[in-house]
């Protein structure tokens, strides 16, 4: 089974998860080394470092697609498309107002810039004070974005 998600850093991961492996016997023994990491270095003489303790889950694999760690590239909205030059993509709405078309293995595909993420806003709403835009929605096909904000846009 394959799982795509995106993060508030800009990340977006790809998580394969082996389905002849049971997840309960691959968290035991992720439970089992993290303990017997801690024991070791509880064990460890004044000045020795310990090595690092390996909690990756048995038949789990999580790796980075695309994206590089920055709080303004965060990602609001994701959705799978088609593109011209690639049958398998995504459509990513990001917090400073792009959209990117990625593909599913990280090659950048376009993207698009809206204005108006630049600009300030202040508006009252139920006692709230919305401050900066965000996306709610998006849908994507070959040709076509759709896209709603926080404002209504």
């Amino acid at each position: 089974m394959r799982f795509y998600t995106g993060d508030e850093s800009g990340l977006i991961k790809c998580i394969d998860i082996d389905a002849n492996v049971s997840l309960l016997e691959a968290q035991a023994q992720a439970a089992k080394r993290t303990k017997a990491a801690a024991k070791a270095k509880a064990n460890l003489k004044a000045g020795e470092q310990a090595a690092a303790a390996d909690t990756s889950l048995a038949g789990v694999e999580i790796r980075t697609v695309d994206g590089r760690v920055n709080r303004s590239n965060g990602i609001q909205q994701m959705c799978t498309t088609k593109w011209a030059t690639n049958d398998r993509a995504f459509a990513v709405a990001r917090k400073n107002g792009n959209i990117d078309v990625v593909g599913f293995e990280g090659e950048q595909l376009f993207t698009y810039t809206d204005e108006k993420f630049a600009e300030r806003v202040s508006i009252k709403y139920n006692g709230r004070t919305i401050s900066e835009r965000s996306y709610v929605g998006l849908s994507a096909s070959d040709s076509h974005f759709l896209s709603c904000t926080n404002m209504g846009e």
